[in-house]
């Protein structure tokens, strides 16, 4: 969120991470470590008397555009898979492999027998994408784009901050000053 003296989160990690601190705890469990910040992941590498345990999976690596670094891809440790998943059963277990085998993944993920799931495949059904954007002006772009192009579109967002940010360009439109939307 806001910090009172108007610095962002990783403006106070960079402080933080300066100062060398040491964590006192006996264990860190460094969860999601397959988008790690290179800095926090600094912080971590300095613990002497810290056991670390990274946990994460290579597969949902999002952020590298921010950065991020898989810590698990870098680091000379044991490495344990957990490959059954108590959330799902076998029918979406096979979809997962056949997608994650194109990711030239080896170790089969498994389902939980006592789940029933189901995958239904609907052929008829049009194609969809998926876009992830940075910013609000970007996803307006694109939405917009979309509409133009006579494409069934939709937005998921905070449609408040968005409104904020429509009412924001408006107002710049009309050459007025905005300094309450960050875009």
């Amino acid at each position: 969120p806001s910090h009172q003296a108007g610095i962002g989160h990783d403006i106070y990690l960079k402080l933080w991470a300066l100062s060398e601190p040491n964590i006192p705890a006996d264990y860190v469990l460094f969860d999601e470590a397959q988008d790690a910040d290179p800095l926090m992941l600094g912080i971590l590498l300095r613990q002497k008397s810290t056991q670390v345990i990274y946990v994460g999976d290579a597969h949902q690596q999002i952020y590298a555009w921010r950065g991020a670094v898989n810590a698990m891809q870098q680091l000379p440790l044991p490495e344990s898979r957990l490959t059954t998943s108590f959330r799902f059963g076998e029918a979406i277990a096979d979809v997962a492999n056949a997608l994650l085998g194109g990711l030239n993944e080896t170790v089969p993920l498994l389902g939980n027998p006592n789940q029933k799931s189901s995958v239904v495949n609907k052929p008829h059904t049009k194609m969809r994408d998926a876009i992830l954007c940075r910013t609000n002006a970007r996803a307006m772009e694109l939405l917009l784009a979309g509409l133009v192009h006579g494409d069934k579109v939709s937005l998921q967002a905070d449609h408040q901050k968005l409104n904020r940010f429509v009412d924001a360009a408006s107002l710049l439109k009309q050459g007025k000053r905005v300094t309450d939307v960050p875009e």
